[in-house]
This record gives structure tokens, C-alpha cells and sequence, in this order.
């Protein structure tokens, strides 16, 4: 029979084990180095970072004309578009400069984006003012010094130490299928340009498979953002699937393997959801295997980038291929963050490289942040950098 004082000291032995199941999750997180923050995951170290470079300076004093009649491109001049203009000796060295520091600073991936035009399209070549400095296309092909550019600037992001670099071939003006004519996008596109424009992304794919490049992996987006839903009749998507598909089937009869994408994004989770499901049947339809899903956010939604980035992880997956995030906001850091936290959690296994693009949250301007760009503040905003910007070590 239990006495009066020994049901008293099993209250307090029942106490003292509560307390201590109480207290003890709170120890167990704050012991946990990468709660507190003294490493990282091995999983969110695994991740490279990169940029867009497209021109070698921005003018961010011209800001104030992107959302005035100047346009979008108000803070960029064409006369400074890297890959066109690569041949001139002293762009040529500030761009190595560049690509130097910013590999020091932590970049393994880089990306440029090849804007050109068809000579013979009356509406481009009339246009008063060029920002972006689209190269010109005669018959189908590019001057075989601009093509010698790219090969150059991807040889020189290779000297540098890159892993990775991603050329877009981005056709402007009626050859583009999202062409707009008055409120309707798709609108203007013109069918008859896809073989001269298939003609310019084979020179390019062409010039990118040279042994000069061998010690990088060179990868062009064929159908840039032109991910689009099967499953309507809205013309614009029409034409996106449509590009796509002739796109992708000549890449695989001329060049068969893996080292290309077609990038998806942006857009609302009822647009870019059912795009990204298109895109897989597409792929498996034809018989190929991109060199990775490519996924552009600017979407400022938690949950909705959430789960954009936890479908796109999956659809990477089942392909068998890696994720990549090739464009963002350089400087929304609730998007770093929330990357960060399902790398971490080892959420996105999927996730290879994570690269921004240079405009800035909520900017009206195409472009707005001139390089270099601080790879190591966007290691700070991911996580992987204290405050004074020393990498963290990796949790073992």
C-alpha cells in the first residue's frame, strides 16, 4: 500500500519527467547547428549560383524612363550588348573582369541571351530605337563574327572557372510566337520565319558543340518561356507549343543528345501549372531529354511559389533531369529565402542552379542592376553566408 508521502514523491518524480520532455525539444533545436545557424545543410551547399549577363553596362540613372515613354529598355544601349559587340578587345576584357570576380565570389553558372531579328522583317528593322542590340539575321544565318562572339564569351566564363553556361536564342518581332498585335499576344506571329529562325538556334547549338568548349557544359534554350497548356485553342499558346515542338523535334533529328532546354515561366499557377504537365508529355512524346527543367519566378506569392517550385522538382524527377531556377528577381529575398528553406530541407532534391536575373523587385525596367553583381550578398540572402559574408561551413 502506497503511503500519503510516497504518492507525494511519485508527483514529483511525474513532475520532474514532464518538465523534462517539455523542455528537452527546446535544447534539441538549439543545439542543432543548422537551426542556429553555425552550418549549412549539405544539400543547400550543393546549389550553384550564377546571373544573366547581356550588357556590359545598365544605366541605372535612366530608371525613371522605363515606365515613362522611353520604355522598358531605357537603362540599357545595344552599343553595350556583350555578345554582339564581343569582338571589340576592350569589352571584351571588362566582360573577362566580370566573369573573374563574380567567379570568385562564388558563381559556377552564367547565362546570356542572344536577342536577334530577320533582316527581310520590315517592322524590326524600321523600329526607331534598339536597346537590346538584336543581331541580324540574312537568309537564316547569323555573321559568323557574332557567332565566333558567343563561342569566345563562352570560352572565356570556361577560363574562368564556370560549370555551366546557358545560351538563350530569342527571336524578336513577328518570328517571336508571343508577338503581340494590339491586345492580343500571338497575334502578329508570322509561321513563315520558324525555319530561318530554326536556321539561327542550329548555327548557334552548331557553334556551342565546338571542342573549344569541352570543359563546359554548353546549353541553349531553344523555345524560351514559350511553355504553354496543350489543352486550348487560345492563340497564343497555340503558337508556343507549336514553336516549341518544331524547335525541340529538329534539335533532336540534327544534333541528338541532351544539351538543350526549353525554359518555362513566368506565370500564375493557372498558367504555368498545366504548362509544365504539357511540356513533360511533350518530351516524352518526341522522345528526348532536356539537359534540365528550367523554371523562371517571378511570382511574389509564398504558397504559390511553394508549390511551383515542389511541382517542378517532381516534374524534374520523373524526367530524370536536374532543376534549375535560370531567372528571378535579383533582389526579392523572401523568393532566396523560401529556396533556401526547402533546399535545406532537402525538399528540392531536384535543384542544381539557382541564377538571378539583373532587375530588381517591382522595376519597370527590362534591366536594371549593372554587373558585377554581389554573388556573395545573394549567398547572405540564401543563407550560406554570415551577415560580414563568410560561407558557413557544411553540417557534417
Amino acid at each position: 500500500m502506497i503511503t500519503t508521502a510516497g504518492r507525494a514523491r511519485l508527483r514529483l518524480v511525474f513532475l520532474a519527467i514532464l518538465v523534462r520532455v517539455a523542455i528537452t525539444p527546446v535544447f534539441a533545436a538549439a543545439s542543432d547547428p543548422v537551426a542556429n545557424g553555425s552550418c549549412i545543410s549539405p544539400q543547400l551547399a550543393s546549389l550553384d549560383i550564377g546571373f544573366t549577363l547581356t550588357h556590359e553596362t545598365v544605366d541605372t540613372e535612366a530608371e525613371a524612363g522605363c515606365s515613362a515613354n522611353l520604355g522598358a529598355g531605357a537603362t540599357i544601349d545595344g552599343t553595350k550588348n556583350v555578345v554582339k559587340h564581343y569582338d571589340d578587345p576592350a569589352l571584351r576584357q571588362r566582360v573577362e573582369s566580370l566573369l573573374n570576380r563574380m567567379a570568385t565570389e562564388g558563381a559556377k553558372a552564367a547565362r546570356t541571351i542572344v536577342w536577334f531579328r530577320h533582316a527581310n522583317e520590315e517592322v524590326m528593322a524600321n523600329r526607331p530605337a534598339d536597346h537590346l542590340g538584336m543581331l541580324v539575321a540574312t537568309n537564316g544565318k547569323l555573321p559568323m563574327e557574332e557567332v565566333t562572339n558567343i563561342v569566345n564569351y563562352v570560352s572565356d566564363a570556361q577560363a574562368a572557372g564556370y560549370s555551366r553556361f546557358f545560351v538563350v536564342v530569342g527571336p524578336q518581332g513577328t518570328s517571336n510566337p508571343k508577338c503581340r498585335k494590339g491586345t492580343e499576344w500571338g497575334g502578329c506571329y508570322n509561321e513563315e520565319f520558324l525555319g530561318r529562325t530554326w536556321s539561327v538556334i542550329e548555327q548557334v547549338a552548331t557553334a556551342l558543340h565546338s571542342p573549344k568548349l569541352s570543359k563546359i557544359e554548353a546549353i541553349i534554350d531553344l523555345s524560351s518561356e514559350n511553355c504553354a497548356e496543350a489543352n486550348t485553342n487560345k492563340l497564343v499558346y497555340l503558337n508556343k507549343l507549336n514553336f516549341t515542338r518544331y524547335m525541340i523535334t529538329r534539335y533532336r533529328d540534327k544534333f541528338g543528345d541532351h544539351r538543350f532546354i526549353a525554359s518555362c515561366g513566368p506565370g500564375t499557377e493557372k498558367v504555368i501549372f498545366p504548362a509544365l504537365t504539357s511540356q513533360e508529355s511533350l518530351f516524352r512524346e518526341l522522345g528526348v531529354r532536356p539537359a534540365s527543367v528550367d523554371i523562371h519566378i517571378y511570382e511574389t506569392d509564398p504558397e504559390m511559389t511553394r508549390r511551383f517550385l515542389l511541382t517542378a522538382d517532381a516534374t524534374a524527377r520523373r524526367l530524370g533531369v536536374p532543376l534549375d531556377i535560370l531567372e528571378t528577381y535579383y533582389d526579392n529575398t523572401d523568393i532566396l529565402r523560401l529556396v533556401s528553406d526547402l533546399k535545406s530541407k532537402n525538399l528540392l532534391p531536384s535543384l542544381r542552379d539557382l541564377l538571378v536575373f539583373p532587375k530588381k523587385f517591382g522595376s519597370s525596367c527590362h534591366i536594371d542592376v549593372p554587373a558585377p553583381y554581389d554573388m556573395k550578398l545573394l549567398d547572405i540572402r540564401l543563407g550560406r553566408r554570415t551577415q560580414d559574408g563568410q560561407m558557413l561551413p557544411v553540417c557534417r
